[in-house]
């Protein structure tokens, strides 16, 4: 108990912080269209089941850090060209939650890397909970038209393929509880929420 209140006290200047400045901002960037663009992108006003459309000028370098998480975890050689619309979406990225979500599809794949891409949480080090951690969520999961998709198939081409959704957390909920708790109230409740975390920070 002593170190659930020790962890949410450590939490609380964070989440402070950010809470205020994105209150002020708010303000004063809804007078302008631009404002009203970049709040909308970052999805920090929005409801955390609220899909917003894709936006590729501003999403591209969090795509890539996406697609180079899937990588490395994964041992693919994934690029944009792996961005796929599903069929029944209407899109090949979008935000909820203030993270950035991605259609993939990899194929060609052995068959020892198709049993390894998994809905799940993986963190990008596995020693740490808190910090970006691979999410792939299972088919179905959020709300919308835009839901998580998880798909295995051969095609006479490709060969052995996969698509799925991904985006990054800023923590692993499932390591520990320091990474539940960061979890909770970044990506959560969006405190300081990064749509594409590349580190602890």
């Amino acid at each position: 108990m002593l170190f659930l209140r020790r962890l949410v006290l450590a939490f609380l200047p964070l989440a402070l912080f950010p809470l205020s400045v994105q209150q002020s901002s708010a303000q004063e960037t809804s007078r302008t269209e631009l404002g009203a663009q970049a709040q909308a992108t970052l999805g920090g006003d929005q409801p955390t089941g609220t899909a917003q459309p894709e936006n590729p000028q501003t999403q591209e370098p969090c795509v890539d850090t996406v697609l180079e998480a899937v990588n490395n975890q994964f041992g693919t050689q994934l690029t944009a060209s792996s961005l796929v619309i599903p069929p029944g979406r209407d899109v090949r990225t979008f935000q909820r939650g203030g993270g950035l979500n991605v259609y993939v599809q990899a194929a060609g794949l052995s068959q020892e890397q198709l049993d390894r891409i998994r809905p799940g949480r993986y963190s990008t080090n596995p020693r740490a909970a808190v910090g970006p951690t691979l999410h792939m969520p299972r088919a179905g999961e959020g709300r919308g038209i835009n839901q998580a998709v998880y798909e295995r198939g051969v095609d006479d081409v490709l060969g052995q393929k996969v698509i799925f959704t991904a985006h990054l957390d800023s923590a692993n909920p499932s390591k520990d509880l320091a990474g539940a708790v960061a979890h909770f109230f970044r990506d959560l409740l969006q405190i300081g929420r990064n749509p594409c975390p590349v580190s602890s920070d």
